[in-house]
């Protein structure tokens, strides 16, 4: 994924000056009006002319509003102009951190055809390596399925796909009394040995697949998929707690997950070796 650069932007704010805003003749005349009407006006005054000061006082208030209008319209358009400015800078700035945040999935089922696009891309390279920190492999296991015939024939020769599973123990899940989730990991346990039998030519003879199956006790509040420990969807754990329910019911992959890489700007790496982490906890022989 192309990384992101943000270019800074810097606004420049100018106090206002009478001259910037009109030097049209017209503005220059009502000054010069406005200057001979005072003139006119302390003369008729200081002759007691009442008239002529009427009219000098008419005429410098007439132009006196011109200047005024004009300058507050002139005003306005540099504000008008400021405030456009802005917003165009708001907008920037919610881009820019809009896209500090992860490309994210509303669940599994709308992660996986970018999945499987990873894969496909990489599978053509250096081989391909997978750990799964998983509760059943509910949705895992048969994204397997459909996809290791073809990841076996665009493999180059002499290259393995690895796959590593960590999931719950389904006696685990019984004693907290999740028991669909039990019955799922049970199905996925059934469906490896399936898988093993099948493709026993290409885990035992050829090696072209490596597959370890791990199990653990414990409800991961993290889950995901780690690809060439380079790629990681992540997903979060949930509980939905219903009225009338005495179990809560258990959110794995109804859930939004993230796609991070090692070398992203929005924490990719850390986010990785945490992953690591918590897989190699997950697999020491104390812990399966």
């Amino acid at each position: 994924m192309p990384q992101k650069t943000f270019q800074k932007k810097t606004i420049t704010f100018k106090r206002p000056n009478l001259v910037d805003f009109h030097q049209g003749a017209a503005w220059w005349l009502a000054r010069c009006f406005v200057v001979i009407a005072i003139i006119i006006y302390f003369a008729a005054n200081f002759s007691g002319n009442v008239e002529l000061k009427t009219a000098a006082l008419s005429v410098g208030l007439t132009n006196l509003i011109i200047i005024v209008v004009d300058f507050q319209r002139s005003l306005f358009g540099k504000i008008d102009n400021l405030r456009s400015t802005v917003l165009s800078c708001k907008d920037e700035i919610k881009n820019a951190i809009s896209s500090l945040n992860p490309p994210s999935f509303e669940d599994y089922t709308e992660m996986r055809q970018d999945l499987q696009e990873i894969l496909k891309d990489l599978s053509s390279k250096d081989g391909i390596s997978l750990s799964f920190i998983a509760v059943a492999m509910r949705y895992s296991w048969p994204m397997i399925e459909d996809n290791i015939d073809f990841l076996l024939e665009q493999c180059p020769k002499g290259t393995a796909i690895s796959i590593e599973v960590a999931m719950v123990d389904n006696s685990y899940l019984a004693d907290k009394q999740l028991f669909d989730w039990a019955e799922e990991s049970e199905k996925t346990d059934s469906k490896i040995k399936l898988f093993r039998d099948r493709y026993a030519k290409e885990l035992n003879e050829d090696k072209s697949i490596k597959l370890n199956v791990y199990h653990y006790n414990n409800l991961p509040h993290w889950h995901g998929i780690l690809i060439n420990n380079e790629i990681l969807f992540l997903g979060r754990t949930d509980w939905r707690f219903k009225e009338g329910e005495s179990i809560p019911y258990f959110y794995v992959g109804q859930t939004k997950y993230r796609l991070f890489k090692q070398d992203d700007n929005v924490g990719g790496g850390e986010r990785i070796k945490k992953f690591v982490n918590w897989f190699k906890y997950y697999t020491t022989s104390n812990n399966n």
